[in-house]
């Protein structure tokens, strides 16, 4: 756009054509993502693999009456590998929003400390609160 600028055309024609060359760049990529082999199902299906995934960890195993004891190497859920492919799958699909729609109510209380003047209330009030 800014050489189109420098060229003296419009501001209008530079944007309509520096768009018109992002477009065709985006299809240009996702054509050859497709041609590559990475079409959508091949992302769902690597999607759902990893919503499976499992780690691999040293465990001691102990057999019978604690006299028998073995290093071997398990696989377990790697639950946050899960996590980061679940996150991923719902911000793709638009399922997943930054605010999650939680509306708060505060509703606000009356502090009353037993055994303090009615004049330094408000003093007492303050110092919980800060501590809260």
């Amino acid at each position: 756009m800014n050489a189109a600028i420098a060229a003296k055309y419009s501001l209008s024609y530079a944007k309509a054509r520096a768009y018109k060359i992002e477009q065709s760049v985006n299809v240009g990529m996702a054509d050859a993502f497709e041609r590559a082999g990475l079409t959508d199902k091949a992302i769902v299906e690597h999607g759902i693999r990893g919503l499976a995934a499992n780690k691999v960890i040293s465990a001691n195993i102990i057999y019978g009456d604690a006299d028998e004891k073995t290093n071997d190497f398990i696989d377990v859920p790697d639950w946050n590998a899960r996590h980061k492919y679940y996150d991923t799958i719902l911000r793709l699909t638009n399922r997943l929003k930054d605010s999650a729609g939680v509306n708060v109510e505060v509703k606000t209380i009356q502090t009353i400390v037993i055994g303090v003047p009615q004049e330094r209330q408000p003093e007492y009030v303050n110092r919980l609160a800060s501590v809260v």
